[in-house]
């Protein structure tokens, strides 16, 4: 490997090069590291089933004997089509759905990827999540006489691929998970335990322990690229089926996160009377789940009813808000880079009803109208660390635009932990156009989301409020709050009265997975990821 230092020395034409063929590192049987990995976005099923020769590949199409370097999917695509060919040709009786299967069987299973991206030395195995059944093998496929087939019957086993056990929410200490394997000897000779052209069933069950689970290390702010949080969370491996002269594999996978599981013990779900005269209140509540519940307290200001999504290929994801929120605190000046000696960080938090493993794709919105004129002066969007409608990245900002400057920056990672229906956008006021003499002075202020990538451009609507920065009617501690497993706790908060002009507020929105650091990015159940509580 040739050195950024050795490289530029080369390039003035005065260094002496030697390569040593005893010092060489082969990459063969290893990921490239600008490979794709899975699973697949929201439902967590395995991809990719399969691994393929796709980094500096030499052909060309049509170019018979002619050469030329590409790699990536376009190279690696053609060989597990051309292997499924080879396949087809010579047993013309198996379906595609078989091919596919056998192809996965196969795979050698002992591949190699850069524990970084930024290297290309293969130093640990690579998760089921790249590679599938392995790189394919059509020889061992060809002459294979056993096909392994999740017969499971879900919409995970008709994928026919890999054992996916999807992703879960362990807020319990025990979950167990069986799912249905069939294997079919398709050879004139009996085969592990099958007579020939005979099948059999076997159940493979999984225990998972979530108090033994690491805490979620998964998010799509400042983890988004990151190759290790995923790795580290995600457990997989094989299932291997060996006979006198063969041997064949089903890979599985499961994606499990340590859950908060919060309820909150008030009657009928609305938020408990304050004292009339301090206006404080309390909550009490009690994390069932074995994860810890990461609390902070919003000012919720409406909820929206759900739009059904379409399904996959129809181009109608609709992503859309069951409640906005928001929150303000105050921070010195020059901790926003503002000049005055007060300044503040607008918190705008979005529950969805669906959940998303990344916001990527999707527009989360605020549109702020300052003056009054109808108008949109400022908005806060969630957008990508490439570009707020790239995709290069993998890392969520939130990115505040002064429309009437034309000014736009991002000085916040979107708070999302992986798949999870809480979005939250932070921006600094004066990179809204705001100064400290705004602070109590009602805005307009319009909630959108809408899938820009994936189709559909369905907006999600919740607004207009008039809302105030620092004029939030409901807050609690500023600090947040962190309840274990099996621990209860009574959860204060305030009323405060509205700033002259701003709407009434609905009541209190807890989010219950909320971001407190790359230790513990948050976790909790479907149901119990936000608490609302109206007044």
């Amino acid at each position: 490997m040739v050195s950024l230092a050795d490289g530029n020395l080369m390039r003035t034409g005065t260094a002496v090069v030697q390569l040593s063929p005893s010092n060489v590192l082969p990459l063969s049987g290893s990921l490239a590291s600008t490979s794709s990995r899975g699973p697949r976005f929201d439902d967590n099923i395995v991809k990719p089933e399969i691994g393929a020769p796709g980094a500096s590949i030499s052909a060309d199409s049509g170019g018979f004997t002619a050469t030329s370097a590409f790699g990536g999917t376009s190279g690696a695509a053609p060989m597990v089509a051309g292997a499924a060919a080879l396949i087809k040709s010579a047993r013309p009786f198996l379906s595609a759905a078989d091919i596919k299967q056998l192809l996965v069987n196969t795979g050698q299973t002992e591949v190699y990827q850069p524990a970084s991206a930024s290297s290309v030395l293969p130093t640990q195995l690579a998760p089921i999540t790249r590679i599938g059944g392995g790189e394919v093998r059509v020889d061992r496929a060809l002459f294979s006489p056993v096909v392994v087939t999740d017969v499971t019957g879900d919409k995970a086993s008709r994928a026919h691929g890999a054992m996916s056990f999807g992703y879960l929410d362990a807020s319990k200490p025990l979950a167990t998970f069986t799912r249905k394997l069939e294997v079919e000897n398709r050879s004139f000779f009996p085969t592990i335990v099958v007579y020939p052209f005979g099948k059999t069933r076997v159940n493979v069950k999984l225990t998972v322990d979530g108090t033994k689970l690491r805490k979620n290390l998964m998010s799509s702010g400042p983890g988004g690229n990151a190759i290790g949080p995923l790795t580290a969370n995600e457990y997989d491996g094989y299932v291997f089926f060996e006979g006198h002269h063969h041997k064949v594999s089903m890979p599985w996978h499961i994606l499990p996160r340590k859950s908060a599981e919060l309820v909150a013990k008030v009657p009928a779900g609305k938020l408990p009377a304050t004292d009339p005269v301090s206006g404080l209140g309390a909550i009490p509540l009690l994390n069932k789940g074995v994860g810890d519940a990461q609390i902070f307290a919003y000012s919720l200001l409406g909820t929206g009813p759900d739009t059904p999504r379409g399904d996959r290929g129809e181009g109608q994801p609709n992503p859309t808000i069951r409640a906005a929120a928001v929150n303000t605190f105050l921070v010195a000046g020059a901790d926003c880079g503002s000049a005055d000696e007060l300044a503040f960080v607008w918190e705008f938090v979005f529950h969805m009803h669906e959940r998303k493993a990344s916001p990527v794709g999707t527009f989360h919105e605020v549109d702020l109208d300052i003056n009054g004129d109808g108008q949109v002066d400022a908005l806060v969007v969630s957008g990508d660390a490439g570009g707020v409608t790239a995709l290069s990245d993998g890392r969520q900002l939130s990115y505040a635009y002064n429309l009437v400057e034309g000014t736009a920056f991002a000085g916040f990672y979107v708070e999302h932990a992986t798949n999870s229906r809480n979005v939250i956008l932070r921006a600094c006021g004066n990179d809204l156009g705001l100064t400290e003499a705004d602070i109590g002075r009602p805005v307009r202020a319009d909630f959108y989301a809408y899938n820009w990538y994936f189709g559909g451009n369905v907006e999600s609507h919740l607004g207009p409020f008039r809302i105030a920065p620092y004029g939030e009617e409901f807050a609690g501690p500023a600090e947040g709050a962190l309840l274990s497993y099996q621990q209860s706790a009574t959860l204060p908060f305030i009323q405060f009265g509205l700033p002259p002009g701003a709407d009434a507020h609905k009541g209190l929105l807890l989010i219950n997975n909320t971001d407190f650091g790359s230790t513990s990015r948050g976790g909790a159940t479907f149901d119990t990821e936000a608490t609302i509580l109206l007044k």
